[in-house]
């Protein structure tokens, strides 16, 4: 008799639902997200660009940077929130009419949970996908550009006096510091003898004793970029201030190394992998904080979560950043549009950014289920 009853009871499977699936992918892009949508890109494309004026090649591929920023900055404010959003509704919608649905079919609360999300994160990857086209056809060009791979040591620099001078040393024992890699010495004007400073940054081999140097003026916040002389080993820096004028600071996270590439679209496509993981691991977080509260509240705390985030992230040292920045997806967000801006790329993903991924979507495939278990959302 027992066996008998096992026999009766269904199945519960815990592989995703593709009617589901389909099912979250047509309620985020709904007709009127798509209309709205289409009209924001019609207006943004009617657009001068502002490209056309440009004489020197310099100018040109500022002027795309900054049009492929600018893009990517404004549709993710308008569009992203919305994906966040129809996450975080899973709670209502579970408690208004898809228990209902689903409870005639042989679908687990864990089933139900990661078919809906899946479907919204492949809707919200076609978004950010749409964007980056988009980005890059009002870029209007291709050109050459740089990959940042990581920042290097660097002590805090102030030169206030007139000719000071810094010198310190990098060791190499993993051979980082070649040739036709660059680095870039991001530099902050302070009150002085005048708005504006000439400063000299120079690399000398300390093996081969072969060097490069530049020389810029800073004004404000200011990269120096710098090509790394020939032979391989450790290398000295020196920073001097040449003359009179304001005083010249580098912080310790100033100093960043990065590799030529033959596109500046890798800065989309660094972008759009660093955002979707991000979108990936946030809306699951959204979705497992619906099943508690309101998608509206579930949604602004979602949101709200990333700002400290962020703010730790921008102004903490690279003593603390690089292990907690490759850990939590999308807070490497706020450096990749500075360096979109400059028109340069930040580093792909790292792996650890996928276990931090895998994390957040476990917590919120967590909430989900045991938020189903008490009816959702109150």
């Amino acid at each position: 008799m027992r066996a008998e009853l096992r026999a009766d009871r269904p199945v519960l499977r815990f592989r995703p639902s593709a009617g589901l699936v389909a099912l979250s992918i047509r309620r985020l892009i709904s007709p009127p997200f798509l209309f709205a949508s289409f009209a924001l890109a019609a207006l943004w494309l009617l657009q001068d660009h502002g490209i056309q004026g440009a004489t020197e090649t310099a100018d040109v591929a500022l002027l795309r940077a900054t049009r492929r920023a600018s893009t990517w900055f404004s549709f993710a404010l308008f569009l992203i929130p919305p994906c966040i959003f129809n996450a975080a509704r899973l709670g209502e919608r579970w408690s208004r009419s898809d228990r209902d649905w689903i409870g005639a079919r042989a679908l687990s609360r864990f089933g139900f949970a990661f078919s809906t999300w899946l479907g919204i994160w492949f809707a919200s990857s076609l978004v950010v996908l749409a964007i980056g086209v988009l980005a890059e056809f009002t870029a209007d060009g291709d050109g050459m550009s740089s990959r940042q791979l990581r920042q290097l040591a660097c002590p805090t620099v102030r030169l206030q006096e007139s000719d000071a001078r810094t010198t310190w040393t990098l060791d190499d024992p993993r051979g980082e510091l070649r040739t036709n890699r660059e680095l870039r010495l991001a530099l902050y004007a302070t009150p002085g003898d005048g708005p504006t400073a000439r400063v000299r940054f120079s690399s000398r081999r300390l093996e081969t004793d072969t060097a490069t140097s530049t020389e810029t003026i800073v004004s404000g916040r200011t990269r120096v970029q710098l090509g790394l002389p020939p032979g391989g080993g450790a290398l000295e820096f020196t920073l001097e201030k040449l003359g009179a004028g304001c005083g010249v600071v580098a912080l310790p996270d100033s100093l960043t190394l990065f590799e030529p590439t033959d596109s500046e679209r890798a800065a989309s496509l660094a972008l759009f992998t660093h955002g979707i993981l991000w979108l990936g691991a946030w809306s699951a977080l959204a979705l497992g904080l619906g099943m508690w509260m309101r998608a509206f509240t579930a949604t602004l705390l979602t949101l709200a979560l990333q700002l400290p985030l962020w703010s730790f992230a921008v102004s903490s040292t690279s003593l603390v950043q690089p292990a907690l920045l490759k850990l939590i997806p999308g807070l490497e967000l706020p450096s990749a549009f500075t360096l979109l801006g400059d028109g340069l790329a930040l580093s792909l993903p790292a792996h650890t950014t996928f276990f931090g991924f895998s994390l957040l979507c476990a917590l919120g495939f967590a909430l989900a289920v045991t938020g189903m278990r008490r009816g959702g959302p109150a």
